[in-house]
């Protein structure tokens, strides 16, 4: 893979779970998104090892489809990532709140 695509993968994974922890609009605004989403599609873990495989293959072209196709595979892999990030919060607040 291309440097740059490791060096973006990187930085998402790093930086998403920041964002979310000091941000608890954004963690509403992603369970409430993803609510909507999975309520219309259940298969919608599906996407997941598609997005990778988009990641991966379309790294390796420098063609525009390609790269558009690699964003493409990087926002689905970040759009799951971060509203699986966001309910772990949600649920980690609840419990916090409960206990104290």
């Amino acid at each position: 893979m291309d440097s740059l695509v490791i060096d973006i993968f990187f930085f998402g994974l790093a930086l998403i779970p920041l964002i979310l922890n000091f941000s608890s609009l954004a963690v509403d605004v992603l369970i409430k998104s993803y609510c909507k989403t999975i309520s219309k599609n259940k298969n919608y873990i599906v996407v997941v090892p598609i997005a990778i495989y988009l990641i991966y293959e379309m790294s390796l072209k420098t063609n525009l489809a390609a790269q558009i196709g690699l964003i493409r595979g990087l926002v689905l892999f970040f759009y799951i990532y971060s509203c699986g990030i966001a309910f772990l919060v949600n649920q980690a607040c609840k419990i916090s709140y409960k206990e104290s």
